[in-house]
């Protein structure tokens, strides 16, 4: 089975349209990733948030309606964040503790994607 990892960085405060933009990327990304023979459960995520403040209350909602089915695909899923606790919150919020962490180490959380 492939080891398929795809790093993405958050940064700043996002808009809507900002949100709508990346969904269109990632689901970009994901179909090729398809297209190319990845299958669920075989890829690595990192994000990496330690410049991604805390979003505004609808922002977040949105970014919660689709991150599950990212962490989903991926048999592992890391996200950097910064040291701040309100972040790491609103991370825990929009993501599933299966597959999922959070580090706020980014050599740390690539240690912990390709341990198994």
């Amino acid at each position: 089975m492939p080891n398929r990892f795809v790093r993405v960085e958050f940064n700043g405060f996002w808009t809507h349209a900002t949100i709508d933009a990346f969904k269109v990327r990632a689901g970009e990304i994901v179909q090729n990733a398809i297209d190319d023979g990845a299958r669920p459960g075989q890829s690595r995520i990192l994000v990496v948030a330690r410049n991604f403040p805390v979003q505004e209350k609808k922002l977040t909602r949105e970014l919660g309606e689709f991150m599950p089915m990212y962490s989903m695909l991926a048999k592992r899923f890391a996200i950097v964040s910064s040291d701040s606790a309100i972040q790491r919150l609103q991370i825990k919020r929009l993501t599933s503790p299966d597959n999922c962490q959070i580090f706020l180490d980014e050599a740390e959380a690539r240690t912990w994607l390709f341990a198994i």
